[in-house]
C-alpha cells in the first residue's frame, strides 16, 4: 500500500462515514480527476475575487504616478505588500473602488522592517497643489489615514521613505469606515476636492495631521437665502477656526470665529447672500489634532419668527445690517465678545447697486420782481413813512426754526434679568450702559431726510452669551418727530433757543447729564397810542420855523420808547421720572427765578409777575434710562 493510501485512506473512509450531505462524489471526484480539481480552484478564485484585492502586491515600476500599481478594493480588504528599495524609491498606488461606489476607508501604512522610517502622501485629484503629506510617526511605526474617499475615479497616493530614512518593507492594509451619518473624507484640503455637505442636516470631521484643513461645500439649491443656524462642537485641548466664503478663491472670509476647546460655538442666524454661488466652510486647528475626536459641523433653518431678526455677519460697520427706523428685532450674542452692528434709515434702504446721487449746493433764491418794479432797495422805503408804528414784538429777535424731520430714538433691553448691554453711536466714544436687565436707550437723535444712523450693541456683561436657543437682546427704533410741540435741537443755549408761544406744549428729552434745551417766550409791550388827528384848520398849512429849520414853539423830543406793563406769568414743566429743572433768564442773560423743588416724579411750577420783554427758560434735569418726554407750557394769567 502507498503511503498516501495508508494514511489518507482511512481519513475518506471516516469523512464518508460520517459526512449527512452528498458531498462523497464531489471529493471523490476531485482525488481522481485533475481537472475537476483546476475547475474547482478556478471556481473558489471566482467566489473570492468580488472581495479582495486584484493586486496583493505592489507592481513595479511603480516610480510615477502613470505608473501607480492599481488597487481596485473590493468587500474584502486584503493586505498589500510592498518594497522600498532604496531611500530615493518612490512607490504609487491608484485605489479604486468597483461599481461605481464610494467608500471611506481607514488605510494603515505598516513597515515590516523595524528601520523603515515612512510617510504617505495623497493626491489631490485636480487640484495644482501638494500633495497632502502624512508623517506623523518614526521608524518602525504605522502611518495611518483614518478617513480616506475611494470611489471609481482612482485616487494615487505615494509611499516613500522620510528624508533621513532607509529601505525597507511595508504592508498596506485598509479598513471600511462604517458611519451613521455624513463624515469628510480625506483628500479634502483644496477647494477642488471639498466635501459636499448637504446641508440642511449634520457632518463629522477630524484633524488627522499638524496644519489638517477640512473644507465643506455646501450648493446654492440648499441656502435658497433663509436664516439658516451653523453651530460646531468642541474638542477638548483644540481651539478651531472657522472661516465661511463665498467664492471659490478663499481669499475674504464672508464670516470667521473661534471655537473654544470647552464648549460649542456658532452662529444661530446666518444669511448667506441671494447669489451666492455657494457656501464654503473651512475648519482647521493649526499643530493641534486629534485622530480620536471629532467635531461635529451643523447647519439647520432657523425656526420661524413672528418678528425681523438680527442677520449675521454684522460684526463691523462696513457690514452693519440694514433696517429702516419703525423695525423692531430680535437678536443674539453668539459669544460674549460680540458686537452687532446696525444702519438705521429713515427712508428708503438703498440697494447695492445703486449709483451714488451727488448732492448739489442750495441754490440763493431770486427776490421776485413785480411789473414796473426795478428791484432796488429802498424803492418802497417811502410808502412806510406815516404809518402807525406796530407794538414791537420781543420774539422777533429769536430765530424761527424749522419743524425737526426725523429724531430717532432707540431702544435695546437684555432678555435675562441679571445681563447688561451696551449702546453705542458709531463715531462716538460714549456708551449706553444699562442696569442688569434694563434698557439701554439712545433718547433722541436728529437724522436728516435720506440718512441714517449707524449704531452698534454689546454683551456688557452676559455671562451665558453664546449659541443660546433663545434671543439674547430686542431692539426697537421709533421716529419721534411726529410728536406735536417736539423740540428742535440744537436748542442748547440761547442763540438756539426754540420759540415757546403762550398756550403752547413743548416736548423735549434730557437726552444726557449735560443736555440743556432752551425756550423763548415773550411778555408782550402794551399797544402803542395812537398819535392825535391833526385838525381842518391845520391841514395844508405849513408850519413856521425857526432859524434852524425847526417848527417854532417846539420842544426837541427823543424817540419814543415803547411802554411797559408787567404780567403774571405762568411756567409749568409737567411730572417725568427725570428730576426735572429749569432756570429763568432775561434777555441780557440774568438769572431771574430758578426753580428745583418737586423732586424726580413731581411737577415743577414758577408762578410770578414779569414786566415786558424776552426770557428764556433752561430746562435740565438728571438723565434716567427712561427717556420719558417732558413737556412744558407757558401761560399769561389774567
Amino acid at each position: 500500500m502507498s503511503i498516501s493510501a495508508r494514511y489518507f485512506g482511512p481519513i475518506l473512509l471516516v469523512l464518508l462515514a460520517t459526512s449527512s450531505c452528498d458531498c462523497e462524489s464531489r471529493i471523490r471526484s476531485m482525488i481522481g480527476d485533475k481537472g475537476n480539481r483546476v475547475e474547482e480552484a478556478k471556481k473558489a478564485e471566482q467566489r473570492r475575487a468580488p472581495s479582495e484585492s486584484s493586486a496583493p502586491r505592489e507592481q513595479e515600476p511603480n516610480d510615477f504616478p502613470a505608473q501607480a500599481t492599481l488597487l481596485e478594493l473590493g468587500g474584502d480588504l486584503r493586505p498589500v505588500k510592498g518594497t522600498l528599495s532604496s531611500p530615493t524609491d518612490h512607490d504609487w498606488f491608484a485605489l479604486t473602488s468597483r461599481n461605481g461606489e464610494s467608500w471611506q476607508v481607514e488605510l494603515t501604512v505598516t513597515p515590516t522592517t523595524p528601520t523603515l522610517d515612512l510617510m504617505v502622501l495623497v493626491e489631490v485629484p485636480g487640484a495644482p497643489g501638494a500633495p497632502t503629506e502624512y508623517h506623523i510617526t518614526g521608524a518602525g511605526e504605522p502611518e495611518v489615514i483614518p478617513i480616506l474617499a475611494v470611489s471609481e475615479q482612482p485616487q494615487r497616493i505615494l509611499i516613500q521613505s522620510a528624508p533621513d530614512g532607509t529601505s525597507g518593507d511595508y504592508e498596506i492594509s485598509f479598513k471600511k469606515r462604517l458611519a451613521g451619518g455624513a463624515i469628510e473624507a480625506e483628500p479634502n484640503d483644496e477647494v477642488d476636492a471639498a466635501t459636499a455637505f448637504e446641508a440642511p442636516g449634520l457632518i463629522e470631521g477630524f484633524y488627522d495631521r499638524p496644519n489638517d484643513r477640512d473644507i465643506f461645500y455646501v450648493a446654492p439649491s440648499r441656502l435658497d437665502g433663509s436664516l439658516v443656524s451653523l453651530q460646531v462642537t468642541p474638542i477638548d485641548g483644540i481651539v478651531q477656526t472657522l472661516q465661511l466664503f463665498t467664492s471659490r478663491d478663499l481669499q475674504t472670509p464672508y464670516l470667521s470665529m473661534q471655537i473654544p476647546p470647552d464648549r460649542s460655538a456658532g452662529i444661530p442666524n446666518l444669511r448667506v447672500p441671494q447669489g451666492a454661488l455657494g457656501l464654503w466652510v473651512v475648519m482647521t486647528a493649526g499643530e493641534k489634532f486629534n485622530r480620536q475626536k471629532s467635531y461635529q459641523l451643523q447647519l439647520l433653518a432657523h425656526p420661524p419668527v413672528d418678528k425681523a431678526l438680527e442677520e449675521e455677519p454684522n460684526d463691523a460697520a462696513a457690514s452693519a445690517q440694514q433696517i429702516k427706523v419703525g423695525t423692531a428685532l430680535s437678536g443674539y450674542f453668539h459669544t460674549p465678545e460680540d458686537v452687532d452692528y446696525f444702519r438705521v434709515y429713515v427712508g428708503t434702504i438703498p440697494s447695492a447697486d445703486a449709483p451714488a446721487v451727488e448732492e448739489k449746493p442750495a441754490e440763493e433764491p431770486t427776490p421776485e420782481v413785480g411789473e414796473g418794479e426795478t428791484g432796488e432797495p429802498g424803492a418802497e422805503e417811502d410808502e412806510e413813512v406815516g404809518e402807525t408804528a406796530q407794538p414791537v414784538d420781543p420774539l422777533a429777535a429769536v430765530a424761527d426754526k424749522d419743524p425737526i424731520r426725523h429724531l430717532l430714538r432707540v431702544t435695546a433691553k437684555p432678555t435675562r434679568e441679571d445681563a447688561r448691554i451696551g449702546l453705542a453711536v458709531q463715531g462716538s466714544s460714549d456708551v449706553l450702559t444699562s442696569q442688569p436687565g434694563a434698557e439701554a436707550i439712545l433718547c433722541n437723535r436728529v437724522v436728516e431726510e435720506g440718512g441714517y444712523l449707524e449704531l452698534s450693541l454689546r454683551p456688557v456683561e452676559y455671562p451665558e452669551a453664546g449659541l443660546q436657543q433663545d434671543f439674547d437682546y430686542e431692539l426697537v427704533t421709533e421716529d419721534l418727530a411726529k410728536i406735536e410741540g417736539i423740540e428742535v435741537e440744537p436748542n442748547d443755549a440761547t442763540g438756539q433757543a426754540d420759540k415757546l408761544l403762550e398756550g403752547q406744549k413743548r416736548v423735549g428729552f434730557v437726552a444726557s447729564a449735560q443736555d440743556v434745551d432752551v425756550y423763548a417766550f415773550a411778555v408782550p409791550f402794551p399797544a402803542p397810542t395812537p398819535e392825535p388827528e391833526a385838525s381842518d384848520s391845520e391841514e395844508g398849512q405849513a408850519p413856521e420855523l425857526d432859524l434852524f429849520g425847526n417848527p417854532r414853539g417846539a420842544k426837541p423830543s427823543a424817540p419814543a420808547a415803547p411802554a411797559f406793563e408787567t404780567r403774571k406769568v405762568s411756567l409749568r414743566l409737567a411730572p417725568n421720572p427725570a428730576n426735572l429743572a429749569f432756570k429763568l433768564r432775561d434777555d441780557e442773560g440774568g438769572l431771574v427765578a430758578q426753580v428745583n423743588r418737586a423732586g424726580a416724579g413731581g411737577e415743577e411750577r414758577l408762578t410770578m409777575d414779569l414786566p415786558s420783554g424776552l426770557y428764556f427758560v433752561h430746562v435740565s434735569g438728571t438723565h434716567t434710562n427712561s427717556c420719558e418726554p417732558y413737556e412744558l407750557t407757558f401761560d399769561l394769567l389774567p
